[in-house]
């Protein structure tokens, strides 16, 4: 499942800038699933430093998007 930065942010109760710093400082990028935010228009952005064709790979393995 995919959720969108602002979401995640609403949730958790915080600004979208404390999400994102918060992902920049997540040492345990794939055991925490932060590969599954997207933007609010579907698209993938971030995830430093293993980039966005990891990202779309770990997506597409877990079927969250088509190949």
């Amino acid at each position: 499942e995919t959720i969108t930065y602002s979401e995640l942010a609403r949730r958790a109760g915080v600004r979208y800038t404390r999400v994102l710093t918060a992902l920049l400082k997540n040492p345990f990028q794939i055991l925490i699933p932060c590969h599954r935010l997207v933007t609010s228009k579907g698209t993938l952005m971030g995830f430093h430093p293993l980039g966005i064709r990891v990202k779309r790979r770990l997506l597409e393995l877990e079927g969250s998007i088509e190949h």
